[in-house]
């Protein structure tokens, strides 16, 4: 799907040619640059946009580190 959001972090307009260097909100559909999302999650856990608490496992699986979805402690 094109890329037409913009960064709640840095507020610049992503666009298709950004996609790998970007991450979605897998519930609210919201793009952010990666490297913005890595500064956010320095203080918080939550997506910026809808609050989902989706991104508690974002720096493990992004170091490429198993994370067991049904463990009791998500």
């Amino acid at each position: 799907t094109p890329l037409d959001d913009v960064c709640t972090f840095c507020y610049d307009q992503m666009n298709d040619q950004e996609i790998p260097q970007s991450v979605c909100c897998p519930t609210c559909k919201h793009s952010y640059h990666s490297e913005c999302m890595d500064i956010w999650l320095e203080n918080y856990l939550r997506c910026s946009v809808c609050s989902s608490d989706i991104w508690k496992h974002y720096k493990v699986v992004k170091s490429g580190e198993a994370v067991n979805m049904n463990s009791k402690e998500l």
